[in-house]
């Protein structure tokens, strides 16, 4: 990576006097652009000024292609985009309070897209790798992203509804061409998937409070969904080999399905609609093996 020296030591300083400055007001993004031809041309010129040598050090002015659009509104709001090799784009808006976003891409032609609406959200996205996509949307308050992806060609797609509150979802993909959809509405629900390999796909979606969704997968050609609705559910599913699929679903509260294949060409497909119901079940090569107490 090349780096200006006069225009490193610059943005040092303009990061250093924007910083106490934004101890004592709050600057709207819809008012930055107009402020600069009133009073406070200064302050937004210093602000300009810092965002052009900041394009300076990224590779996209040097030849890379790589391309960030930043939009913030409200009070207390943090921000930060790395771009590490060519033909990068991230989009990240937020709305409210207190909101804290992160997105870091090596590698060539990722994508992350983040949209934060409300207050206390924390999103951080971490992609290595070539061709990856990442779409993230939080309305709410309190809600927590992370998203590691490393390997190549991959894609999430992350929801939290509108009246989430302290929801959490974490992804990790690692290998080639994986898929994962996760959207979650309501209360003290997490979601955590995780994908080795080749080509798995993970989708899983929670209605209501306090839920949990844990999915693993390694191997290649996986596919593997749960969907909760209601309160105080589990879902657990771990697959392990090649060309499997598994589908959980579950109504009502206090439910639990524990569930994981080994092997080959193995398929699962399961409902529960209830209280307090639990089945566990282990499949591999030589047998199927159901407990449900």
């Amino acid at each position: 990576m090349i780096t200006h020296t006069f225009f490193q030591t610059y943005l040092q300083q303009c990061h250093r006097h924007l910083f106490h400055e934004s101890e004592n007001q709050s600057v709207g993004s819809s008012r930055r652009l107009p402020s600069l031809f009133r009073d406070g041309i200064a302050m937004n010129a210093r602000l300009l000024i810092c965002v052009l040598c900041s394009l300076c050090l990224c590779p996209s002015v040097l030849g890379a292609t790589n391309d960030a659009l930043f939009t913030q509104s409200g009070d207390v709001q943090r921000g930060t985009i790395t771009h590490m090799g060519n033909q990068h784009q991230a989009l990240l808006s937020q709305r409210g309070q207190a909101n804290d976003t992160r997105i870091e891409q090596v590698g060539n032609a990722q994508t992350a897209t983040v949209q934060q609406h409300g207050a206390h959200h924390i999103a951080d996205i971490v992609q290595i790798g070539d061709g990856h996509a990442t779409t993230l949307l939080q309305e709410g308050t309190t809600n927590q992203i992370t998203v590691n992806q490393g390997g190549d060609a991959h894609q999430a797609d992350v929801r939290q509804g509108a009246f989430s509150h302290d929801s959490r979802a974490t992804l990790g993909q690692f290998g080639t061409a994986h898929v994962t959809s996760v959207y979650q509405d309501g209360s003290l629900n997490t979601i955590a998937q995780h994908q080795e390999g080749y080509a798995n796909m993970l989708a899983a979606s929670q209605l209501g409070d306090d839920n949990y969704i844990a999915q693993e997968q390694t191997g290649t050609g996986n596919q593997a969904s749960a969907r909760q609705h209601g309160s105080g559910n589990t879902i657990s599913q771990t697959q392990v080999g090649q060309n499997n699929t598994a589908d959980a679903e579950q109504f009502g509260q206090d439910n639990s399905i524990t569930h994981m294949q080994i092997g080959d060409g193995l398929a699962y497909s399961i409902i529960q609609e209830g209280q307090g119901l639990a089945i566990t079940v282990t499949q591999d090569s030589t047998g199927t093996v159901a407990i449900s107490p």
